[in-house]
C-alpha cells in the first residue's frame, strides 16, 4: 500500500534536512589541537592531527610550546612524517621564549597563509626534517640563539620560506640542507652580526623563487655567502634576485663561488643576480649570467656604498649592464674611508660590460679602468659608460701596447652633461669593425670640463671622437 501524500512529504523533508545537515557540517577537530606543552613534555604523534577549522589557541596556534625542554616528533613507523594540518590557525607550532625546542620528522604545511613554525626567543632550538610548504612564513625565528634547521622543506611559501629575524653573535645559525622553492623569498636574514656562514651545505635549491637570499630589512654585518670552489659553485637562485642586500646598514659581506644567474632568454632575463648596499663588500668568483643586471652595487646616498671589491666576476647575456656601480664617492680622509677595487671583470655578449653612475674619484690619484680591470667584453655592444656626473676618472691601456676596445656599438662614452670633471682616456684602440653597415656609433663620447684624451686611434666609427657640453 502506497503511504498517503501527507505522510510522505514530512518524511522527505527530514531526511533532506538530514542530509543538508550531514553535507554541511564541519569535519570534526582532533583532541590534540590547542595542545600547550609544558616543561619537559614530548609529543610523540601517532596520526595526522587534523586541525582544520581551528583559529587557534592562545598562542595563535594548533600546537605551542610554554616550557622549556619540549620534544615534538612526528616519525612515522616505516619512513615519512606526520602531518598537523592546521590551515586556518595563524601558527601550526609557536614557542616564545623557550629553550631546548625539538621539532622533528613533522609536516606543517597550510593552504591559508600564516607560520608553519613560529618561534620568538629561547636557545638551542632544533628544527630536523620538517615540512612547511604554502605558509606565509614556513618557519619564522626571531632573536633565537643556537638556532638549527636542517633537511627542511618548504613550496610555494607567499612571504619567506625561512626567516631568520635576530640572531646572536656566538650563537648563530646552523643551517643544512634546505630545499625551498617556488615562493617569494627563500632565505631571509635581518638583524644578524657575525662572523656566520652560509656555506654550500647549506642550500640545496632555492628554484622557482622570486629571491633566492634576501639581507634587506635591518642590518646584516659580517656574513659571508659561499660554495667550495670557482668550479664548484653555491646556486643561489631568484627570478628577481639571485641576492638582494640593498640596504646601507649590511657591512662587511663576503660572497664567493656563487652562481646567481638568471633564466636567461627573452623575456626572462630579469632582475639582478646581486643586488647591494653598504660597506666592505666582497665578491669573488662570482657567476651572474642572463640578467638584466649581473651585479648592481647602488649607494641610497652617495656615501653609503664604500669599500667593494669585485674580483673575477663574470656576466653572460646581461640584457641591460653587467657591472653597475651607482652614487659612490671615494675618498682617503680619515673616518670617510671609501675605495673601489675591480679585478679582471668580465662581461660578454652583453649590453653594456661596465657602468659607473653618479661616481666620484680622487682628485689626484684617480679611479683607474685598463685591462686588468675589465678583462674581456667580447659580443657586448658597449664596453664602458660612465653616466651620470662622473669625476676623476682615467681609461688607460699602456703607452706602447694600446688597449683595444672594439665594439658594435660605443666604446667609451661618459655623458654627463658637461658636468664631469678630470676624465682621462689614453692609450686605446676604439676602433670599430669597419666600414659600411659596420662602422658601429663612438669611439669615444664624453662631455664635461678637463677631459684629456691622448694616443687613442678611432678608426672605422660614425666619429671617433664626440665631444658634447664642454666647458
Amino acid at each position: 500500500m502506497r503511504p498517503r501524500a501527507s505522510t510522505l512529504q514530512p518524511m522527505l523533508i527530514a531526511a533532506f534536512a538530514l542530509l543538508s545537515a550531514t553535507a554541511h557540517a564541519a569535519p570534526s577537530i582532533d583532541p590534540l589541537c590547542g595542545t600547550r606543552l609544558t616543561a619537559g613534555q614530548t609529543l610523540t604523534l601517532t596520526r595526522d592531527i587534523d586541525c582544520t577549522y581551528y583559529a587557534g589557541n592562545a598562542d595563535q596556534a594548533a600546537i605551542s610550546v610554554i616550557g622549556n625542554g619540549v620534544t615534538i616528533d612526528g616519525t612515522k613507523p616505516g619512513g615519512g612524517v606526520w602531518k598537523i594540518i592546521a590551515p586556518d590557525a595563524p601558527r601550526a607550532i609557536s614557542s616564545t621564549g623557550f629553550n631546548n625546542l625539538t621539532i622533528k620528522n613533522v609536516d606543517v604545511s597550510g593552504w591559508c597563509g600564516g607560520y608553519g613554525i613560529y618561534i620568538d626567543g629561547g636557545t638551542a632550538v632544533m628544527l630536523d626534517t620538517v615540512i612547511a610548504s604554502q605558509r606565509d612564513n614556513a618557519v619564522y625565528a626571531k632573536n633565537t640563539s643556537g638556532l638549527t634547521v636542517m633537511n627542511f622543506t618548504a613550496d610555494g611559501s607567499r612571504t619567506n620560506g625561512l626567516f631568520i629575524d635576530g640572531a646572536t653573535t656566538g650563537a648563530l645559525p646552523t643551517l643544512q640542507n634546505l630545499t625551498i622553492t617556488n615562493g617569494e623569498t627563500a632565505l631571509r636574514v635581518n638583524n644578524v652580526t657575525g662572523p656566520w656562514t652560509i656555506g654550500p651545505s647549506a642550500l640545496t635549491s632555492t628554484a622557482g623563487n622570486q629571491t633566492g637570499i634576501d639581507f634587506t630589512n635591518g642590518s646584516v654585518v659580517n656574513v659571508t655567502v659561499q660554495g667550495t670552489s670557482a668550479a664548484s659553485r653555491l646556486t643561489v637562485f631568484g627570478q628577481n634576485y639571485g641576492i638582494n642586500a640593498y640596504a646601507l646598514t649590511n657591512k662587511n659581506l663576503t660572497f664567493t663561488n656563487l652562481d646567481v644567474s638568471g633564466y636567461g632568454g627573452g623575456t626572462s632575463i630579469v632582475g639582478s643576480g646581486i643586488y647591494l648596499d653598504g660597506d666592505g663588500h666582497t665578491l669573488t668568483d662570482v657567476k651572474a649570467d642572463g640578467r638584466q643586471y649581473g651585479v648592481w652595487a647602488r649607494g641610497a646616498t652617495t656615501t653609503s656604498l664604500k669599500n667593494l671589491t669585485v674580483r673575477r666576476l663574470s656576466v653572460e647575456g646581461a640584457a641591460i649592464e653587467g657591472l653597475r656601480v651607482d652614487d659612490m664617492t671615494l675618498s682617503t680622509t680619515a673616518g670617510s674611508l671609501s675605495s673601489l677595487t675591480i679585478d679582471t671583470l668580465k662581461v660578454t655578449n652583453s649590453r653594456k660590460a661596465l657602468v659607473l653612475n653618479t661616481f666620484t674619484g680622487i682628485a689626484g690619484a684617480p679611479f683607474v679602468i685598463n685591462p686588468s680591470v675589465l678583462a674581456d667584453y667580447s659580443g657586448s655592444l658597449a664596453a664602458i659608460h660612465l653616466s651620470g656626473v662622473v669625476k676623476n676618472v682615467t681609461v688607460t691601456g699602456a703607452a706602447g701596447n694600446l688597449w683595444v676596445l672594439k665594439t658594435i656599438q660605443n666604446a667609451v662614452t661618459a655623458d654627463g652633461g658637461g658636468t664631469n670633471a678630470g676624465l682621462r682616456f689614453e692609450h686605446l684602440d676604439v676602433s670599430g669593425f669597419g666600414a659600411g653597415t659596420n662602422v658601429g656609433y663612438y669611439g669615444i663620447y664624453v662631455s664635461g670640463a678637463g677631459v684629456v684624451v691622448d694616443n687613442v686611434t678611432a678608426n672605422g666609427r660614425y666619429y671617433g671622437a664626440y665631444f658634447i657640453d664642454n666647458a
